[in-house]
């Protein structure tokens, strides 16, 4: 490719496996021409006679900057710098490419072609690899799964309505409207309705500056949004969406509301992120029409959404939302109903832990540095703030009421948000006060930060009691697959790919490995370490999640 399109292009687009257009690629010399497609009858022949008389012919391309040692070296020096930022040390490929571009530059392309192949046969075998190509396989899976087990065709969705808009609801009428899907937003009073354009609008800008999105196509999809007080054009919708506050009181009275504004087959989608489907559906005079839409926030950048079938859903409500979903642009995953669902139950208590942690005088930064360091996003504390504090704890309480004993929830966490009314990002105050980007510690919450736990303990305490959890959603069947449930950690969290999930970082682990310190954990810290039956029964058989 650097012989083509020169050094400089080419370092764009190899360290990233970067996929471009059609258009892009003749700008830069990587194609001869790009025919629109409804232009090909007329204008391919007449670039093949062009051809034929010798009047296209390569033209290699470069920047004078790479014509120098001093600046080629310069340019090969910050490559791999970025990688290395964007990278954080976890993945060595895209290092070991420009590695392999910068030794074999200008020199015989047979010799180059040997080296790339020797240095890639080294990445091949890696366990980073395989778990890579893991993630891969099981994306193309998902991406074939309907939902159902039956042939059931779903419902084509043109219109949508949404029940609640604010920022949660805001990026879910993006999501409709940036496909073409027109959605009525609904909400108590227009500044809540103000809120959700106003989040429509953030997320455009925001496409726009990085030159996704043009003034045109902005105006073109913004209105797509349409919004109201009451439920007109309710009755023309194909979907409702209710995105309103997590309470069950609150749901159901405005779910059978809704109802009694919607045709006899229009579907009814909650996108609560941890009360039960089932319940929820109580009121409805047709719950087999009703089922869990779960997204995650920030919805215009998170693939996931859980869907969640109660118990009485139909097959067609399912393979109508699977099929939504993925016209969405998201991938949807089929989790059982259950308080806290799939990714909440298994994440809450990993962020609980970091807080009982931080009972103990242990420091948030320390705790965050170190989580980070292991490969996620963001570290507890951090992902508290950019949740809501009072997100975290409702949820929790919802987790320590269904699951009792072994769940044992912070009271650091019950002052911080009852007592000392700290919400997170969102107000500016949180784990961290936050100032734009920037965020310094919050000395209300801080502590001594005297107790220094060890890395070591701090990762096992964190991600094993997520292993836990998980056995125990694949010991009830709340999810189909280990691996299914590792891309919904991947793609729901973020975990880090490149581990290949909880599941797969467990395998890696030992499961014997596991156990044992979970018992140990166990007797120091009380019964939520108390190991999973599933887990001490693979201990026995010498099973894996994955075989």
């Amino acid at each position: 490719m650097p012989k083509i399109i020169g050094l400089v292009e080419s370092l764009k687009l190899i360290p990233a496996g970067k996929i471009i257009d059609g258009m892009k690629a003749e700008k830069i010399g990587l194609v001869d021409t790009c025919i629109p497609e409804g232009y090909v009858k007329e204008q391919l022949p007449q670039f093949i006679g062009k051809i034929l008389a010798g009047k296209v012919k390569p033209q290699r391309r470069s920047s004078w900057m790479e014509k120098f040692p001093p600046t080629r070296a310069y340019i090969f020096k910050k490559t791999k710098e970025q990688i290395e930022k964007n990278a954080k040390g976890h993945y060595p490929a895209p290092v070991k490419a420009v590695e392999v571009i910068e030794k074999t530059y200008g020199g015989d392309l047979v010799a180059g072609l040997k080296l790339e192949r020797e240095e890639f046969a080294k990445l091949a075998v890696t366990d980073l690899s395989k778990n890579l190509i893991q993630v891969f396989f099981t994306s193309e899976a998902l991406k074939k799964d309907s939902g159902v087990k039956s042939k059931t065709e779903p419902k084509e969705v043109k219109n949508a309505a949404l029940l609640g808009a604010g920022v949660m609801g805001g990026g879910i009428a993006w999501a409709f409207s940036n496909k073409d899907i027109p959605i009525r937003m609904k909400d108590i009073n227009w500044d809540a309705i103000g809120l959700g354009y106003k989040h429509i609008a953030e997320i455009w800008q925001g496409l726009k500056k990085i030159g996704k999105a043009r003034d045109g196509d902005i105006d073109n999809k913004m209105n797509k949004v349409s919004s109201a007080l009451d439920y007109s054009g309710f009755d023309h919708a194909d979907v409702v969406v209710e995105a309103i506050v997590e309470n069950m009181d609150v749901k159901h009275k405005i779910l059978a509301e809704t109802e009694k504004h919607i045709a006899a087959d229009t579907i009814l989608a909650s996108n609560t992120s941890s009360l039960s489907i089932t319940k929820l559906s109580a009121p409805l005079a047709k719950p087999e029409r009703f089922i869990g839409m779960h997204f995650f926030n920030p919805v215009n950048r998170m693939p996931l959404v859980e869907v969640i079938p109660g118990e009485k859903t139909d097959d067609k409500t399912i393979a109508t939302i699977f099929a939504l979903s993925k016209k969405l642009g998201k991938t949807p995953i089929r989790v059982g109903d259950c308080a806290g669902f799939l990714v909440n139950r298994i994440l809450l208590p990993y962020m609980n832990e970091a807080v009982l942690m931080l009972e103990e005088n242990a420091s948030i930064e320390h705790v965050d540095k170190v989580m980070y360091k292991f490969g996620l996003p963001m570290g507890p504390f951090t992902l508290a703030d950019e949740v809501g504090i009072d997100v975290c704890y409702k949820v929790a309480k919802i987790l320590k009421d269904a699951y009792g004993e072994r769940v044992k929830l912070s009271e650091l966490l019950r002052v911080i948000y009852e007592d000392k009314k700290l919400l997170g990002k969102k107000a500016g105050k949180g784990f961290y006060i936050h100032d734009g980007k920037d965020k310094k510690l919050n000395p209300e919450v801080a502590g001594t930060g005297a107790n220094h736990l060890p890395d070591a303990e701090i990762v096992d305490r964190c991600i094993l009691i997520m292993v836990n959890e998980a056995a125990m959603c694949l010991e009830e069947g709340i999810i189909e697959k280990p691996e299914y449930l590792d891309m919904a950690m991947i793609m729901g969290t973020g975990f880090p790919p490149f581990r290949g999930g909880l599941c797969r970082y467990a395998d890696a682990v030992g499961i014997g490995a596991v156990v044992a310190r979970l018992k140990e954990f166990e007797a120091r810290y009380g019964a939520r370490f108390k190991p999973a039956v599933l887990l001490v029964k693979m201990v026995a058989s010498n099973e894996k999640f994955y075989r």
